[in-house]
């Protein structure tokens, strides 16, 4: 699959399946038919009735060898602890599938671990692939790492970070022609790799001396660095890296002050050498966002802030790319004539003299730390460039709703 894009995708009807294609040309102008890969099945069971075993959250990784190994989360309607009277849909486990034929043949699936798996990531960097699992979906306290040389077999976990768990949503309401809903902060951990590179890992997390959320970055063979704004909260966060062993960052926060419209998109560009950071998109108006209502019932699974509340969506990432001469292409949600469009933003040249921005790295830590107790940063950087980053050459609108 050498210069080739490849991706897997879910097909909800009647339930949930993975599905593989590929890009047939360089540029990913044209792709293959889709092939199903993981597929849903239904057993009986006295409580239930028919449950459908589904799949969700697939992720993708493809070696420099040309092995391409995908995983995902099963789904399974089962009893409800503790009364056992009614059933939800539940993460049972976290399964892995590979390919040597460009995906036209699949082995497995084989378990990873013996954890739910839920918005667990695979990802595939030159020491083999990975798959990050966590307790909780959108408040982890613990996130753990498997490791394979194959993609079948698979050896940990390794406890990456503890952390503690962050805010999944603004304190406030705020209300906008299509209602009043908290802002959901998309908590779930985000991982990329490079095939010969490293892997990546962002998370987010509570900061209580400063009673906000952070966004931490951890790196194979580097360390966890801690980022910090001094506006509010950090959410939505997704991370990318490349050969050349950097990542870029991309997040919101609030633009002037915690818990007060709008908010902007950040990003941040960090090297090892020096590590830039801005706000790129201003005056984004998270009520322009899907309104998504509070859930009705134990089956509900479109919710993303509880059974008591409406909040405002704008997905669970906002995963940005980036290729080794440091420039990243960086996803938003933004209003238009259309309520909420995709953007696309391309940033370049991090390394120039950017203007100032809010967020700070506050802290370097060993893989494996504990965050929740505060621990001492292994290294603290006393002097930080104070100028945001980056030269932004296009701003292209991707999709209109």
């Amino acid at each position: 699959m050498r210069n080739l894009f490849v991706k897997v995708q879910l097909d909800p009807s009647p339930f949930s399946s993975v599905w593989f294609n590929h890009s047939l040309t360089s540029d990913g102008s044209s792709w293959s038919p889709t092939v199903n890969v993981l597929s849903w099945s239904a057993v009986s069971d006295s409580t239930c009735g028919s449950i459908s075993t589904q799949w969700d959250f697939p992720s993708i990784a493809v070696n420099a060898s040309g092995r391409i190994v995908a995983g995902a989360s099963r789904l399974q309607y089962l009893p409800t602890p503790p009364s056992n009277t009614f059933c939800s849909l539940q993460n049972t486990g976290y399964f892995s599938i590979y390919s040597d034929d460009g995906g036209q043949t699949w082995s497995g699936p084989y378990g990873v671990g013996t954890e739910s798996g839920g918005t667990s990531r695979l990802v595939v960097s030159a020491s083999g692939f990975h798959v990050f699992t966590h307790n909780d979906g959108l408040q982890a306290t613990q996130i753990n790492r498997y490791d394979s040389a194959d993609g079948s077999t698979w050896s940990g976990p390794t406890q990456v970070v503890t952390i503690s768990p962050p805010k999944i949503r603004s304190t406030s309401n705020f209300c906008g022609t299509h209602g009043c809903g908290t802002i959901f902060y998309a908590t779930v951990p985000d991982a990329a790799g490079s095939a010969n590179g490293r892997w990546v890992l962002a998370f987010a997390g509570w900061d209580s001396a400063a009673a906000t959320n952070d966004i931490s970055v951890a790196m194979e063979g580097y360390g966890i660095d801690q980022w910090h704004s001094s506006t509010g909260d950090m959410f939505v966060e997704g991370v990318t890296t490349s050969d050349s062993g950097d990542y870029w960052l991309n997040f919101h926060t609030y633009q002037v002050q915690q818990e007060n419209l709008p908010i902007a998109q950040g990003a941040v560009y960090q090297n090892r050498l020096n590590s830039p950071q801005a706000l790129l998109n201003r005056d984004i108006d998270p009520t322009s966002w899907l309104l998504a209502g509070p859930s009705p019932g134990p089956l509900d699974t479109y919710s993303r802030c509880g059974q008591t509340m409406n909040c405002y969506v704008a997905g669970d990432y906002m995963r940005p790319s980036s290729n080794m001469f440091a420039s990243s292409s960086l996803p938003f949600i933004k209003q238009s004539d259309n309520q909420s469009d995709l953007f696309q933003m391309f940033a370049q040249d991090p390394q120039g003299d950017p203007p100032s921005g809010p967020v700070r790295l506050v802290g370097h830590y060993p893989l494996g730390t504990n965050l929740r107790t505060g621990p001492t940063p292994s290294v603290v950087l006393l002097q930080l460039l104070d100028r945001p980053t980056v030269d932004i050459s296009m701003i292209r609108h991707l999709m209109r709703k």
